[in-house]
């Protein structure tokens, strides 16, 4: 049988480990997204650059419009793309919450009531997650949607 200190210890260390476990996911989290971020500004630097490379030397109108459209294209799929990378980075800190807060199944007899503390933050923070994942999922949905009929009101008058 546990004593009281025991018990208590046990209760603490508990806190501690799942305090640190959530604070990494959300410091991995934070993590990749500066990446992402650091990763999409440094191609739409790159891009730019070359676009206006290649804008530069155009004399013609209709060879600069087929250009912009040509350019728009993997802009528009970067975009796609970066709008589904912060989904994912999101659902997963998502899944690595609710795996925390299921994990405190296993706690010490007599924790109860911090466990159920401990469940209520992790929840909480899941909650935001799932929030945050669930508007990147519609802005991914409709960047996807925004870009083909953009492409579509693009190409038209080229195709004249």
């Amino acid at each position: 049988m546990f004593t009281v200190p025991t018990q208590v210890a046990e209760l603490q260390k508990l806190s501690v480990d799942n305090l640190v476990k959530v604070a990494n996911v959300q410091l991995d989290t934070a993590k990749s997204l500066v990446e992402l971020n650091l990763s999409a500004a440094r191609d739409i630097v790159e891009e730019g650059v070359k676009n206006v490379r290649t804008f530069a030397g155009v004399k013609d109108p209709k060879e600069l419009l087929e250009l912009q459209a040509a350019a728009a294209k993997p802009v528009a799929g970067k975009t796609v793309a970066y709008a589904r990378s912060v989904y994912d980075v999101y659902a997963k800190a998502n899944a690595e919450l609710k795996e925390i807060a299921s994990a405190q199944k296993n706690a010490p007899a007599g924790s109860e009531a911090f466990v159920a503390f401990v469940k209520s933050s992790v929840s909480s923070a899941a909650t935001a997650f799932d929030q945050v994942a669930k508007i990147g999922k519609q802005a991914y949905e409709a960047a996807e949607t925004n870009v083909a009929t953009a492409f579509a009101a693009i190409e038209k008058p080229l195709a004249a």
